[in-house]
């Protein structure tokens, strides 16, 4: 849909989307921040592949998100956290070739470990 549109620098992606499809904004190099309304509950696979500059994600406590699919957020160099619903299924190869240190809502405890597939740590917490 917007796959490769370099112009694009902020995105909010409104509660009335219940999904995000394959690859719909890969490639927007230029986009650096990323809100995703609480009905969303997929991101396809590749869906922001490739946006280099993205640097924040905004995913709310009382999201519906259920899955992210293979290569999501692959190769978004710039994405340093991101923190997602403790439930949602995270495809091994969501954020392959990104520093992404992914966090979960609703766990009283922090868990740190490193997963190999996706070169990302991943943390629990409130």
């Amino acid at each position: 849909a917007f796959s490769g549109c370099i112009g694009l620098t902020s995105l909010t992606i409104p509660n009335s989307v219940k999904s995000i499809g394959d690859s719909a904004f890969s490639f927007c190099i230029g986009l650096t921040s990323l809100t995703i309304g609480n009905s969303v509950t997929s991101i396809g696979g590749h869906a922001f592949y490739g946006d280099e500059s993205l640097s924040e994600v905004i995913i709310s406590k009382n999201s519906k998100l259920e899955e992210i699919g293979s290569s999501a957020f692959r190769k978004c160099y710039s994405l340093n956290e991101i923190t997602i619903p403790k439930d949602t299924i995270v495809n091994e190869r969501s954020f392959k070739e990104s520093p992404t240190s992914v966090y979960r809502y609703g766990e009283n405890y922090n868990n740190t470990y490193d997963n190999s597939y996706f070169n990302s740590n991943y943390y629990y917490n409130n």
